[in-house]
């Protein structure tokens, strides 16, 4: 699991309301794990605090998975890596 996986589940699975033991990259975030709509403001929220990145309205559209939000992270903190 990479750090950034971690990191996200750290953030996503105190707001689940459904108890699952194990959570992958094919675990949706609120089918799976039950997280009210709610809380997915907070989720955002949190994400930018965590990895210091903007995540904008239009950008959440589709993300569905830990593996979805984990893409989504990895390019903007890859993005900013590079040089330019």
């Amino acid at each position: 699991m990479s750090g950034t996986m971690e990191r996200v589940i750290r953030i996503v699975k105190p707001l689940a309301a459904a108890e699952v033991d194990e959570v992958s990259a094919e675990t949706r975030i609120v089918d799976d794990l039950d997280v009210a709509s709610a809380d997915l403001v907070d989720v955002v929220l949190e994400l930018e605090k965590e990895f210091g990145v903007r995540i904008r309205d239009e950008e959440t559209v589709g993300l569905e998975t830990i593996g979805d939000v984990c893409e989504l992270i990895e390019g903007k903190t890859a993005g900013e890596a590079a040089p330019g």
